[in-house]
């Protein structure tokens, strides 16, 4: 029996406007993704993998098809789907610990509040001692562990 999908693309398009008319990224594309399945998305570089990516993560809109998250119209970025971009997203004015703060700060929750959860999530990313260190001080690996750590 096949397990009930938990996010599905359906014909899914996109087109890039260009100076010179349209690229196609992506065209007719369709999938279907279990809860707890595990999927690569392989292919050359240019060939759309991160464009799709974008379109189930609901960062970016098809131009035709769509996206079911949960049997429902995926119309934008949903907080229950993690999104780690190919270079890490960090302001190089804040330490580790202060990336990984500032979505509370920006839902505008007590800071004093997350504290400790936020180290814990530092120290699940193997940076345990890296907090008060600025991006530009990391290793690229340690960069997206930042990264992930302040989703």
């Amino acid at each position: 029996m096949q397990a009930e999908p938990i996010i599905e693309a359906r014909r899914v398009h996109l087109r890039y406007p260009t100076l010179s008319g349209e690229i196609a990224a992506l065209a007719d594309i369709s999938i279907s993704i279990a809860a707890g399945e595990f999927l690569s998305i392989i292919g050359p570089s240019g060939c759309g993998k991160s464009t799709l990516l974008a379109i189930l993560g609901g960062l970016l809109a098809p131009t035709a098809g769509g996206v079911l998250f949960e049997q429902r119209a995926l119309a934008g970025p949903n907080r229950r789907i993690g999104y780690v971009f190919q270079d890490p997203v960090l302001l190089p004015w804040r330490t580790v610990l202060e990336n990984v703060l500032l979505p509370i700060e920006i839902r505008r929750l007590a800071r004093d509040r997350y504290l400790d959860e936020a180290r814990r999530l530092v120290a699940l990313v193997g940076l345990a001692g890296f907090e008060d260190n600025y991006p530009k001080e990391l290793s690229g690996g340690m960069r997206q562990r930042a990264a992930i750590a302040a989703r």
